[in-house]
């Protein structure tokens, strides 16, 4: 369901639906006439309309079934990355380099 639909069907305003997000009503007009919604804001709507509004459907440059397999993923396992850090065996000391010296002052010579 298209947001502006959403928003007629339960009688919400777009003042409403500003204030829920934090955001102006000016911002959601433009979401209503043809912008894009901003992606952060997706997931919330999607919530907040009990799904009746998709974020496929709020925008749709997102790869959203990878945003929402990525979500699963560290929901199931919240140390999965920590762990995979931990367990990689390729991690090297760093190796050459130069030791910088001190730089010494250099004195001038000023003249009267």
């Amino acid at each position: 369901m298209k947001l502006a639909d959403y928003l007629t069907k339960h009688k919400i305003s777009q003042a409403a639906l500003a204030a829920h997000l934090n955001i102006t009503q000016g911002r959601v007009w433009q979401w209503l006439n043809g912008e894009r919604v901003t992606p952060k804001y997706c997931p919330e709507i999607e919530a907040w309309s009990n799904r009746e509004v998709t974020c496929e459907e709020l925008n749709d440059t997102v790869n959203w079934a990878y945003v929402r397999e990525s979500a699963k993923s560290i929901a199931e396992n919240p140390n999965g990355v920590v762990d995979r850090a931990a367990a990689a065996d390729d991690a090297q000391p760093p190796v050459g380099g130069t030791i910088k010296k001190p730089k010494q002052a250099r004195s001038k010579e000023f003249s009267a």
